[in-house]
């Protein structure tokens, strides 16, 4: 399991999103997604994410991502035939599974790399969102790493985050976790 820094995390997404077929590629907020006329969609928005510390030095970064894709804002066939939105979240689900699969394998350069836990991912599909008349899909997901910012993994095993799967780093424990010092705190 590697250990990556939030912005090596984003950096990677970004990339991934391309490979994904992913016109373009934010990070921030997802009202902001109304402020910039200049948007090329297929659109994937990254929020900032929450973490959390979990035994066996790993951090979970919980992210959630809007996808987006503008909607024909006339429909020529009339109310009585089914609207075609299916359509478009569809072409959108493949770009997600497309972009998570990149994403939990660090790209494909490290077969230990991030992992994203498939029965934490949870999806939301809408229509008519922002300004712009948006399909979207509103994701939720997980990535588990190894604990940034200068720590160490004792164990030295890869293997996917499930709580079906025995890790072999949960006997390590949380004492086997070190912290950087911190640069900001007063001289004693």
């Amino acid at each position: 399991m590697s250990t990556f820094t939030l912005t090596q995390i984003i950096t990677e997404m970004k990339a991934c999103a391309l490979t994904a077929g992913f016109c373009q590629f934010k990070f921030g907020k997802p009202a902001h997604i109304n402020f910039d006329h200049n948007i090329c969609y297929d659109l994937l928005n990254i929020d900032y994410p929450t973490s959390l510390i979990v035994p066996g030095n790993r951090e979970v970064h919980t992210f959630t991502a809007t996808l987006a894709r503008r909607h024909k804002l006339a429909n020529t066939n009339g109310v009585t035939i089914i609207d075609d939105v299916h359509i478009y979240m569809t072409a959108l689900e493949k770009k997600l599974w497309n972009f998570l699969s990149c994403v939990s394998v660090g790209g494909g350069s490290d077969p230990c790399g991030d992992t994203i836990p498939k029965s934490q991912i949870k999806i939301v599909r809408d229509k008519g969102l922002f300004n712009d008349n948006l399909v979207t899909l509103q994701v939720q997901f997980d990535m588990v790493t190894a604990l940034g910012g200068g720590s160490t993994d004792a164990c030295g095993e890869c293997g996917f985050y499930d709580d079906e799967y025995e890790d072999p780093c949960d006997p390590c424990g949380d004492a086997t976790t070190t912290f950087p010092e911190d640069e900001t705190a007063a001289p004693s």
